[in-house]
């Protein structure tokens, strides 16, 4: 969040749009007080040097403007970019989604091997299941392994 603010002051302050913006503003006040003051500075009494300095004050306000635009244009405003700010809000949200990564792959992994365990469960629950018939040989061979076993032994025992 502080690197949203400080981009979002940043970019509110800097560059010939912003400044093109007050540029604007300043002719816009500049045409108002020249509609209004203008016609007024020539006629007589003090009235008239108020409407002189309003106009002059408005036009040197949109001078001030102008320059301020000019100047914005030549400026490199990205050297003023708060870059360190959005690049470590950068890494940190980068690190993040690598957890969540991490975690989901974990997590699919879990679930595809718990779906595995089921089907060999369900195979061995039902009757026409391979793995129900491999463990009925198994359990035979098993059954005649041993008898076989116990034999040898009670003939070597003699």
């Amino acid at each position: 969040r502080a690197a949203l603010g400080a981009y979002a002051e940043w970019a509110g302050r800097v560059g010939a749009d912003v400044a093109a913006a007050e540029t604007d503003a300043a002719l816009q006040a500049m045409q108002e007080a020249g509609a209004t003051s203008f016609g007024r500075m020539f006629t007589s009494g003090a009235d008239a040097e108020q409407h002189m300095l309003s106009v002059e004050a408005a036009m040197l306000r949109s001078g001030a403007a102008l320059e301020a635009e000019f100047d914005a244009q030549a400026t490199d405003f990205l050297a003023g970019m708060p870059s360190h700010l959005l690049m470590s809000a950068g890494r940190q949200l980068l690190e993040e989604r690598k957890s969540e990564r991490e975690a989901m792959t974990r997590v699919r992994e879990v679930v595809s091997e718990i779906v595995r365990e089921l089907e060999m469960v369900q195979q061995s629950l039902d009757n026409t299941g391979t793995l129900r018939k491999s463990k009925e040989e198994a359990v035979e061979e098993f059954t005649k392994a041993s008898k076989q076993a116990k034999k040898t032994q009670r003939n070597l025992t003699r």
